[in-house]
């Protein structure tokens, strides 16, 4: 799909391969897989719990939300999942 978008005949003159752009297309699947990595591992643990914290950043308030776990090693371990930011009718 990516392939034919960016070899398509009529994007001749709009590829879309700038550096910003390439970079954010790294970033999304970067972080698409790195986060079903993690649930994979969620999902075969026999405990978890969810973090949530509210943080204020470049004054913004954000939620971090964080997952505990004991992973198939025993070990416990605790990965960053995303920041959502604060809205006073909830989160986003």
């Amino acid at each position: 799909m990516l392939h034919h978008h960016l070899y398509a005949h009529v994007m001749k003159h709009a590829r879309y391969v700038s550096t910003q752009s390439q970079n954010e297309l790294i970033n999304i699947i970067g972080q698409t897989q790195i986060l079903q990595s993690i649930l994979t591992e969620v999902k075969e643990a026999r405990f978890y719990t969810i973090l949530a914290d509210d943080v204020i950043i470049r004054s913004q308030e954000q939620m971090a939300l964080c997952i505990r776990f004991l992973d198939k090693n025993q070990n416990i371990r605790e990965e960053f999942l995303d920041f959502r930011e604060h809205t006073w009718q909830g989160y986003r």
